[in-house]
């Protein structure tokens, strides 16, 4: 099977080493040609064009920034959909249900290409490995075709429903992940207030109710404040977290948990951590200064 694998950032480069590395024949390219340039090492043809990468691919995936970003690469003049009309196209990429479905009625109106959405969870160790979750939104009927793929990138995947259903359950995943992240960060904080060496915790935490991937990944990244090689980004989890408020603000519901995110992330976004790996996020609760607990001894010991 030929793929062609439009953006090789932080999960599409693994991605593409990954299926290269199981028999497939791929084909990449990367706006930063630079990002994309090691996967010629492992046999991926590097492509100077988007048009050129999808040439005579079976399955175009894609894993790019943002919904724009992959409207421009679908439907410029020199686009995909014109330059592989009716081949079938597989998103990586996380956006909302509503621009997927657009995206997926453009494609299918302009190009015959049938459309799955396919936002994934793990991160690149798990892309790296083939070990990560999917998410499919789109025709029950088009999962064959790419049935190749997803068994070499994920250990499960769960086909949700319509084109959308995907990114639904991705952004689902996020509201989590994000949270969690940002508990995971605060845990770090407070146990240096304790006394308490963070970087004990996941193990001290592990199988209780407060374990998670997260964080026996990110805890000793947090506590060791390893920001390089970067697996994850601070502005890409702020883009997620503003979509999931967007979409409950849309649905009229009440996700509080949602609105406090986007404002903890967008605060990072101010201080400048937006291109920084998670990890950074101990310090947006770091203090200023060292608090003065006097007044709490003066008040134990009075009532003694």
């Amino acid at each position: 099977m030929k793929i062609a694998m439009l953006g090789t950032g932080i999960m599409g480069f693994p991605m593409a080493r990954r299926l290269a590395e199981k028999g497939l024949q791929v084909s990449a390219w990367n706006r930063t040609k630079a990002k994309a340039a090691p996967l010629a090492a492992y046999g991926v043809r590097l492509a100077p064009t988007p048009a050129d990468a999808v040439a005579g691919a079976d399955v175009i995936a894609t894993c790019l920034t943002d919904a724009e970003a992959l409207r421009s690469v679908l439907l410029a003049r020199d686009g995909i959909l014109e330059a592989a009309p009716g081949v079938l196209i597989m998103d990586f990429s996380t956006s909302s249900p509503e621009a997927t479905r657009v995206l997926a009625e453009a494609a299918a109106a302009r190009g015959r290409s049938p459309w799955i959405d396919c936002p994934v969870s793990g991160g690149p160790s798990a892309a790296a490995s083939g070990s990560l979750v999917a998410f499919c939104g789109g025709n029950a009927a088009d999962m064959a075709t790419v049935d190749p793929v997803l068994k070499a990138l994920t250990r499960r995947f769960t086909h949700m429903g319509p084109s959308g259903s995907g990114q639904g359950a991705k952004l689902c995943n996020q509201l989590i992940v994000s949270a969690t992240m940002i508990a995971i960060s605060e845990a770090v904080t407070l146990a240096h207030a304790f006394g308490i060496d963070p970087a004990r915790l996941p193990a001290a935490l592990a199988g209780g109710y407060a374990d998670s991937l997260p964080l026996q990944i990110f805890g000793p990244r947090m506590a060791a404040e390893t920001l390089e090689p970067r697996i994850s980004e601070v502005a890409t989890m702020l883009k997620d977290v503003r979509e999931v408020a967007s979409e409950g603000r849309q649905e009229g519901l009440s996700l509080r948990l949602a609105e406090t995110l986007e404002l903890i992330y967008s605060t990072a976004e101010t201080k400048g951590f937006g291109g920084d790996d998670l990890a950074i996020l101990p310090r947006l609760s770091q203090p200023a200064r060292r608090p003065d607990t006097s007044r709490f001894a003066d008040k134990i010991l009075s009532a003694t």
